[in-house]
């Protein structure tokens, strides 16, 4: 991606703090002037035939459109929905360019001057007709109390909207004050925000219609009010994160608590009926460097340390396109809030693979060091899953840290095990010998942890379901363990274990021996 796109979009990505009903957005918000400088970023692109930078900004600008902060103007709708209808035009999709089309039917927005009146795109659009539109039967709008709702900028008294096509809904209190921002495909209104009825919703005293001389391509000049809005609603988003983030976290301990009072309970039973203790999935003591994640980010800190904890980001400068310089705060945990929000928008627009590789590196890096447990799973998770999942050493300790979480986990645990013994030719000598026979390990008692789990679980509440899964798990089992115990022989590694285990799954000895 060129530098220009990728600077713009680092300042859209990051408008500032306020309003954001989409669960994705946190207390993040985006203000109406972002959304004008992408459209007028998207068009520009668009004249100049740089199609693939333009359907990017489009693209983020339709993912984080939940997340402004402002009422909506019909007219920056409309020259949204227009802009991607263009860019669905020269991707000859028709239909994706009727969808997106239709905002801008109605609706007069200047087209761009390169369009003139004979050009291919706006004959095009003259083929465009509405489908029509249809309203909930038996159905009234539920906004919040003295509240109201917009549909694409402007006020909605029944729940009624125009079919196959995209419509953009706000939700505002009492006060007037933009309590949530969501995308809705044709009349599929979401069932929170109707009710039973067939009342018209009233027009708040605050509402106020929509400026009719409105300039879509131009700055927006807030007033006063709308600011003073602008800024309550940043303290109720963030108080509402502080306490989802709280609640979060009782639920998370509350699991954890569940959890383990379940494999007490499931120890206590085994040993009530005289059933071989579980063993511990990952060894205590196994090569975990929890100081040291260059070891598997595949980073390297040449810089001085000392000198370099004495530097400052603001030092390094802003710019997060520099990895090299963002090295070293990645690996001692120092990054800001705002140099992390530019790399997960960097990474996101990135094209190439390895860019997004190296960005996603130094993300799980300072996530590892400030010992943010749950940001490095998720970054890890999601490097795994969408960027490389060839990476033996990530796919190592990823396996381990999910086999030390806990049953629920085990599944996941296992598939990265596979996929780290997939990838072992990239270790050479004795340290390929011991994570393979670690890798085994948590593949074989990983399995039999959860073998054991449904056979508990079958005891208590008796199933077809929960036998077909204790089956699977115990096949499992003798499959994994026979694996372990044949690495194990070749290996010339204590192979007692295995053995046991296999001969305890399978109920013989012949089938381990002859593996």
């Amino acid at each position: 991606m060129n530098g220009p796109l990728s600077a713009l979009l680092f300042a859209l990505g990051l408008g500032g703090q306020a309003h954001a009903a989409d669960p994705s957005c946190g207390a993040e918000f985006y203000d109406v002037n972002w959304l004008v400088s992408g459209m007028n970023r998207a068009e520009a692109e668009i004249v100049g035939f740089d199609l693939d930078d333009a359907a990017m900004v489009l693209e983020e600008l339709h993912k984080t459109l939940p997340c402004l902060a402002d009422r909506i103007h019909p007219k920056h709708l409309a020259r949204f929905g227009r802009l991607k209808a263009i860019a669905a035009f020269f991707d000859q999709d028709e239909m994706d360019m009727a969808y997106w089309g239709r905002l801008a039917l109605g609706v007069q927005v200047p087209w761009p001057e390169a369009f003139g009146p004979e050009h291919a795109v706006r004959d095009a659009f003259t083929f465009i007709e509405p489908a029509g539109s249809v309203e909930v039967s038996g159905k009234q709008l539920l906004p919040p109390k003295g509240g109201a709702l917009t549909l694409d900028g402007e006020l909605l008294r029944r729940p009624r909207a125009g079919l196959e096509m995209a419509h953009f809904v706000q939700v505002y209190d009492k006060s007037g004050l933009l309590v949530e921002s969501l995308w809705v495909d044709g009349v599929a209104f979401p069932d929170r925000l109707l009710e039973e009825g067939g009342a018209v919703a009233e027009v708040p005293k605050w509402y106020t219609a929509p400026d009719a001389e409105l300039d879509p391509t131009a700055v927006v000049e807030l007033s006063s009010s709308e600011l003073a809005k602008r800024d309550k609603a940043l303290r109720k988003a963030e108080e509402k994160a502080y306490y989802e983030e709280r609640r979060q976290q009782k639920v998370l301990e509350r699991e954890q608590a569940r959890a383990e009072a379940r494999q007490e309970r499931m120890r206590k039973q085994r040993e009530k009926e005289g059933a071989p203790p579980v063993v511990e999935v990952v060894e205590a003591d196994g090569p975990v460097k929890a100081a040291a994640p260059t070891d598997w980010v595949g980073m390297s800190f040449d810089h001085d340390k000392a000198s370099v904890g004495s530097v400052t980001l603001a030092e390094v400068g802003s710019d997060c396109h520099d990895l090299v310089a963002l090295e070293p705060f990645a690996l001692m945990g120092k990054l800001s809030r705002d140099t992390i929000r530019c790399l997960e928008t960097s990474m996101r627009l990135a094209e190439r693979q390895t860019r997004k590789d190296a960005i996603s590196r130094v993300l799980m890096a300072d996530a590892f060091a400030r010992e943010e447990v749950h940001r490095w799973e998720g970054a890890v998770r999601r490097h795994l899953e969408e960027i490389d999942r060839s990476d033996a050493d990530l796919c190592y300790i990823f396996a381990r840290h999910l086999a030390q979480k806990g049953e629920e986990f085990l599944p996941e645990a296992i598939r990265y095990a596979n996929l780290a013994l997939e990838n072992s030719l990239q270790w050479e000598g004795e340290l390929r010998v011991k994570r393979m026979y670690q890798l085994h390990r948590i593949n074989a008692l990983g399995a039999q942890q959860l073998w054991y789990e449904a056979e508990q679980e079958n005891v208590a509440r008796p199933s077809r379901q929960v036998r077909m899964r204790a089956g699977f798990w115990r096949n499992q089992t003798k499959n994994l363990a026979r694996e372990w115990l044949s690495f194990s022989l070749d290996a010339g590694l204590d192979h007692a274990a295995p053995f046991e285990l296999c001969v305890q799954a399978a109920g013989t000895q012949q089938y381990c021996e002859a593996g």
